[in-house]
């Protein structure tokens, strides 16, 4: 290791628990961006990592104070999520949004569609479980029962709920993302950022579903009653 390298590693280290490799390539991606060497600007390579090191800081650091809920915390840092988190996660919400709006729009309540809200909302419970699970088996100190366990209930009360009438599994979809929304933006681990994201969400998720549960007893509509016939 180069002498001005040393000097990057031990002005930089303090800022967050990162390996010589890591430290190494943020000042590779630093001179081919800028286009300066380590031996004639060191200076400049040394601030241009801490830049570095306190941006990338926001998107892997790990959560390890959170004991309570700090949303209006989490909600601030929704504008350093990565572009692809955004957009994606914003786009799953037409699914859910779309059919209230369809709803009351048209002041035609629809069951075939109502249901395939709700099926939408079940998948998306199962894949936050999922989340979890790939989370906790990369971390030693996580792999326990608590979060294991937390892990799989999501897509249990999701496949339960499918199962129910319509008023019960309505309501099993809409407590399980509350729920699953709880408990991700108290729970260790997860970065601020993926907080609020995940509140933000949940929450236009759940109010959808709330919507078209309403639009159920008070719009008029064909098939109303089907509802209860789709689940056994």
């Amino acid at each position: 290791m180069s002498s001005a390298l040393r000097q990057i590693v031990s002005q930089t280290r303090h800022l967050h628990k990162y390996n010589i490799n890591v430290l190494s390539t943020c000042v590779t991606s630093y001179q081919v961006n800028k286009g300066c060497s380590i031996n004639n600007n060191s200076n400049n390579v040394i601030t241009g990592v801490k830049s570095t090191l306190l941006n990338q800081s926001r998107f892997l650091s790990e959560d390890t104070e959170t004991k309570s809920v700090t949303i209006w915390q989490d909600l601030k840092q929704i504008k350093s999520s990565p572009k692809p988190a955004l957009i994606l996660g914003f786009s799953g919400l037409i699914p859910f949004i779309s059919t209230p709006l369809y709803f009351i729009t048209s002041q035609t309540f629809c069951a075939d569609i109502a249901f395939a809200q709700m099926a939408y909302g079940a998948t998306i419970l199962s894949f936050l479980g999922g989340v979890r699970w790939g989370f906790v088996i990369q971390k030693d100190h996580l792999r326990n029962w608590f979060n294991m366990g937390y892990s799989v209930a999501p897509s249990l009360i999701a496949w339960v709920g499918l199962l129910l009438p319509f008023p019960a599994a309505m309501l099993t979809m809409i407590t399980g993302l509350a729920a699953t929304a709880y408990f991700d933006t108290m729970l260790r681990g997860y970065p601020s950022w993926f907080k609020g994201l995940r509140f933000t969400l949940s929450f236009f998720a759940v109010l959808s579903l709330w919507t078209t549960f309403v639009c159920r007893y008070v719009l008029k509509g064909k098939n109303r009653d089907s509802l209860q016939e789709k689940s056994p």
